[in-house]
């Protein structure tokens, strides 16, 4: 039986997003114990023509039946593969931090990995209260638990690692090697 691995994360909006599905199973060989499973086709990028919510402009009507599919993919996996590196800002992709609460709530294994390091709170940047706690430029208190993301998203994830995406995969292939599906 073969475990599936839901890859979760903004990738999919790569332009090469072809090259590197195709690089993510050849980190697969050898591991046959478990399958990659991808958000949208690994042979299709986004910027194909006459996509709806691409390349033309979609409606909710075509926002939902996607939504709805990648439920249906994490639904069908033991496990969610899930990059939470800052993505179009300072936080992960939103449809990811979905994505991962999804998947923890139906009880699956999720391995949120991140470029991103812990924050270091740098009192030459960041202003501190009278209390101490540390404030940014729009005057809201930072969390400081030495995570590198938000902490509603670090307790849905069974691990969170600073690794690249193959690094991540490793560490699964490792942790999970004799798990059953």
């Amino acid at each position: 039986m073969t475990c599936k691995v839901y890859m979760a994360g903004p990738d999919v909006f790569r332009q090469d997003w072809p090259k590197f599905t195709a690089s993510v199973y050849a980190c697969f060989e050898g591991h046959e114990s478990f399958a990659p499973v991808f958000p949208i086709p690994p042979d299709q990028s986004l910027d194909r023509p006459n996509l709806p919510g691409s390349t033309l402009q979609g409606t909710r009507a075509d926002a939902f039946p996607v939504s709805d599919r990648c439920i249906d993919l994490i639904n069908d996996c033991e496990f969610v593969l899930a990059n939470i590196s800052p993505f179009r800002g300072e936080e992960p992709d939103s449809g990811t931090v979905v994505e991962i609460v999804r998947a923890h709530l139906m009880g699956k294994i999720v391995v949120a990995y991140t470029n991103r390091l812990p924050p270091n709170i740098d009192p030459d940047i960041y202003r501190k209260t009278e209390h101490g706690a540390f404030v940014d430029a729009k005057g809201y208190i930072l969390e400081n638990f030495g995570i590198p993301c938000n902490l509603m998203v670090a307790s849905h994830c069974t691990h969170l690692l600073q690794a690249c995406t193959f690094s991540a995969l490793n560490f699964l292939f490792k942790q999970y090697q004799d798990r059953e599906p």
